[in-house]
């Protein structure tokens, strides 16, 4: 999530959705704040046995990352790497990046992202990427890359709009189960 121009926030656990919400409801405040937060909402989820952890960005004066996981913070100061999330997730992901050498670190990060979401067979790691980033001189944004899953069973159509527009539909067909996905 895009808290600000210069801060960003990612987020993993138990029903991220509940997390995004939260996240967007600290924009407008310090950084100071958000940092804190977050660290009392994770250790209060970690009390009850659910997972909510976040990774941060600051972008510029001093770009700067911290991770929060069981209502602890760190910083980026003595890390190489900050990872939220499934062990497992982390060593394909640590497997597939490094397959990849001589790419710039964004492509590298980028088409590992993409591979462990959509081909690898990960149960914990869901079915998208969202994509922030940001420099000394530019904000974060986000961007968009090919990507999707769905339903494992979906039906297509084709269809054609008052323009002559044509597009693709897919729909969950009469007793189809929606929640088995596929990548």
């Amino acid at each position: 999530m895009i808290v600000d121009d210069d801060i960003a926030v990612a987020a993993a656990g138990d029903n991220p959705a509940t997390a995004i919400r939260y996240v967007t409801g600290l924009r407008g405040r310090p950084l100071t704040e958000i940092v804190e937060e977050l660290r009392k909402y994770s250790a209060e989820h970690d009390a009850m046995k659910v997972s909510k952890s976040f990774l941060i960005a600051k972008r510029a004066l001093d770009p700067q990352l911290w991770r929060i996981t069981g209502g602890e913070v760190e910083d980026s100061s003595n890390l190489s790497r900050l990872w939220i999330g499934d062990a497992d997730a982390f060593r394909a992901f640590q497997h597939q990046y490094a397959a990849l050498p001589g790419f710039p670190p964004e492509q590298r990060l980028v088409s590992t992202m993409m591979t462990i979401v959509l081909f690898d067979d990960i149960p914990s790691v869901g079915g998208y990427t969202t994509r922030a980033s940001g420099d000394a001189t530019q904000p974060f944004r986000f961007h968009s890359d090919p990507a999707g899953s769905g339903p494992w069973y979906t039906e297509g159509e084709f269809t054609t709009g008052p323009n002559g527009e044509q597009g693709l539909v897919f729909q969950v067909p009469p007793g189809g189960d929606p929640s088995q996905s596929t990548r």
